[in-house]
């Protein structure tokens, strides 16, 4: 195959290169911008006294915990309280869904 006959092969090797080239691009402005909107959502639920106010301490913890691990399924006797309360647990995560 002459160099001539693989110009179109090279040409949409480079396309595709460059369409990956944007991919990655794309993926890390994701990336960066839901880092920030995870991090002031953070700084919102630290700073907050009416947000302070609505959640206890185990809840706030869950709700952080719950911003750096998206897609993670939580179940009440994971959730419940130090003392091995399971209605303690179901009342945080109730109280955090309303």
């Amino acid at each position: 195959m002459s160099l001539f006959q693989q110009l179109p092969l090279l040409d949409k090797l480079l396309h595709q290169l460059q369409t990956i080239r944007d991919a990655i691009a794309a993926l890390r402005e994701y990336v960066a911008r839901k880092s920030r909107e995870q991090k002031e959502t953070e700084r919102l639920l630290a700073s907050s006294p009416s947000l302070r106010r609505r959640f206890n301490h185990r809840q706030s913890t869950l709700l952080n915990h719950a911003l750096r691990h998206t897609g993670k399924a939580y179940r009440v006797d994971v959730g419940r309280a130090e003392d091995g309360d399971e209605d303690a647990g179901r009342s945080n995560f109730a109280r955090l869904a309303v």
